[in-house]
C-alpha cells in the first residue's frame, strides 16, 4: 500500500515479532512510529529496513 499522506503510526502490541519486508514503503518521508517504551529498543531493530525512508522516527 503506497500512502503519502500517512504521518503516524502507532503500535501497541507489545509482543510483535515480525513484520513483512516492506510494510512501510510508501508512507510519508517524516513520518513517525511510535511503540510501547518498553519495546523501544527491540522494535528500533525490528523496524529498521521495511521500506520506509531512513528519516522516519520510530519512538
Amino acid at each position: 500500500m503506497k500512502d503519502s499522506k500517512l504521518k503516524t503510526i502507532k503500535i501497541n502490541a507489545a509482543g510483535l515479532k515480525s513484520v513483512g519486508k516492506n510494510a512501510f514503503k510508501g508512507i510519508h518521508k517524516k513520518a513517525t512510529i511510535s511503540v510501547p517504551k518498553k519495546q523501544l529498543k527491540a522494535y528500533k531493530k525490528l523496524l529498521k529496513g521495511k521500506g520506509q525512508a531512513s528519516s522516519v522516527k520510530i519512538k
